[in-house]
């Protein structure tokens, strides 16, 4: 995987879109070809039967899904997104404005983006782009904070280790012998 802002030539990023319409993922996977690695899903429950498959080392860094799906809502599915997926950025798109709903999806599947149908190719190949790179900071993020956690325990550890060798086993009381001498103060 690239680094943060960088988006390989030769393996372009991953998406995952998400839609109980056919047509509009054929037309997607038609117009976003070469940009990105496109999966797609027809509804929320096989979107997760994808993500589930992929497992953590295809990760994908996008997942795009449609608001009005039947069996399960963009709501609900990007909520499942954010268990199953939780590095993966979400992104909603629908043709209903509906704001409550669309609060809703922001709220409960942690929204970066939402895109009204119809969408230029532009915008929403700017918005998957700009999705990609949440991702890539999202998990240099994780990746830097797991190195200075075991950059600290490391020599810590060693620490522990090397004086954990010349004190006596906690269970035992220390034995006379082993206290330090008695050292008069100084005036």
């Amino acid at each position: 995987m690239e680094g943060p802002g960088v988006m390989s030539e030769a393996t372009p990023p991953r998406v995952l879109v998400v839609d109980d319409d056919r047509l509009l993922l054929d037309g997607l996977r038609r117009q976003l070809h070469g940009t990105f690695e496109l999966a797609t899903a027809l509804g929320g429950y096989e979107g997760l039967d994808v993500l589930r498959a992929a497992g953590q080392g295809d990760a994908f860094a996008v997942v795009l899904s449609d608001y009005k799906m039947p069996r399960m809502d963009g709501a609900s599915f990007l909520a499942s997104v954010r268990v199953v997926a939780p590095d993966a950025t979400r992104m909603l798109l629908t043709g209903k404005a509906d704001l409550k709903g669309v609060a809703s999806v922001v709220n409960q599947g942690g929204v970066f983006r939402f895109l009204m149908k119809p969408v230029s190719r532009d915008v929403l190949t700017e918005a998957l782009r700009a999705g990609v790179e949440q991702h890539y900071l999202v998990t240099a993020e994780r990746e830097l904070l797991e190195q200075t956690r075991l950059g600290i325990l490391r020599p810590l550890n060693v620490r522990l280790q090397r004086v954990g060798g010349e004190l006596p086993p906690a269970t035992s009381p220390p034995s006379p012998s082993s206290a330090p001498p008695w050292i008069p103060p100084t005036r």
